[in-house]
């Protein structure tokens, strides 16, 4: 390499760590070229994020300016109970973003045609002083550093370490995004302009507002992203991250499909699961004090075990031809 010519970076992923790491390279004096293997673009994926100092340092360093008005302001953290009361209350501010707007801010940073979308990456080569990549178009890239940004399901990690697995935590999450107003009012009223999270013994939630479409932060404009986390044993696991088409999936499940809706649809999908999260939980929640001062933990687990055993025998005897539109 010439003392006149850049040194020049490969990195293999488009999402955001892959942007990131570009613009910090490029503010570094790197050139840049990023690979995607979708086709389409990422900005309606992923859901809150925390604008937190290590984020906000990374902006800094790359010289990329934040929009003004970025983020919604939480003031307090709060913890809530079964009864959905508020057990414990402290002063925290925060500002909480979207993951879109991280995404489509970083990306128009960079200069057009240093983001390769469609770009499959199959290997790399190295020598002592460059690095090639391959990629499945037959495109074949040469420079002075490869960057594997691309997932827990990483190409460049297992090829440079292929003895090297992710190892399952224990624990799912499920995730989403409901538009402000779709949230029943007393739950609004009892969530808003608060970061709340409600813990039991086997699972936690957690809810804070963030920016809607196009960045919106003015109220009823905004969304609600919401993360339940479960425990789950490993062989759960496997059965549950088996797709609709016999499929497995390693880590996220049914992308594919929740993002061939509508996004009109996905809101509506969103607002309804998250709906039902709190209903159940409060009518569980009724139902099991009853039966616990009646009957004990025996009743309990009768009716524990009795619901989802009509919910087996109800799907036996009707099957999976019953279509659902959602519009």
């Amino acid at each position: 390499m010439t003392q006149d010519k850049k040194a020049h970076a490969i990195i293999i992923g488009g999402s955001l760590s892959g942007l990131f790491s570009a613009t910090a390279l490029r503010a570094i004096g790197y050139s840049v070229d990023v690979f995607e293997q979708s086709p389409n673009e990422l900005d309606s994926r992923g859901g809150g994020i925390v604008l937190q100092p290590d984020v906000l340092a990374a902006f800094k360093f790359a010289g990329v300016d934040l929009p003004a008005h970025s983020g919604v302001d939480s003031g307090d953290r709060i913890y809530l109970g079964q009864d959905d009361r508020i057990v414990e209350q402290f002063f925290m501010p925060q500002t909480q973003t979207s993951w879109s707007l991280i995404y489509n801010t970083m990306k128009q940073a960079l200069p057009a045609g240093v983001v390769h979308a469609g770009e499959r990456f199959t290997r790399f080569e190295q020598t002592n002083a460059r690095v090639t990549a391959h990629f499945e178009s037959g495109r074949v890239e040469e420079g002075d550093i490869l960057i594997g940004a691309d997932g827990p399901s990483s190409s460049v990690r297992a090829q440079l370490l292929p003895a090297v697995e992710p190892t399952y935590a224990g624990y799912i999450a499920w995730r989403g995004l409901v538009e402000e107003n779709d949230l029943p009012a007393g739950a609004s009223d009892l969530l808003r302009d608060r970061f709340t999270f409600q813990q039991g013994e086997s699972h936690l939630i957690l809810v804070y507002l963030v920016p809607g479409e196009e960045g919106a932060i003015e109220r009823g404009k905004r969304r609600w992203n919401w993360v339940w986390y479960r425990k789950m044993s490993t062989d759960a696991v496997s059965a549950l991250m088996l797709d609709r088409d016999g499929q497995q999936r390693a880590t996220v499940l049914g992308q594919r499909e929740i993002y061939a809706l509508h996004a009109a649809s996905r809101n509506r999908l969103n607002a309804l699961y998250m709906t039902s999260i709190f209903i159940g939980g409060a009518v569980g929640s009724a139902l099991a004090s009853v039966l616990y001062e009646h009957g004990g933990w025996l009743w309990v687990a009768i009716a524990g075990t009795t619901f989802p055993a009509l919910a087996l025998i109800h799907f036996l005897l009707t099957g999976r031809s019953t279509t659902v539109s959602i519009v």
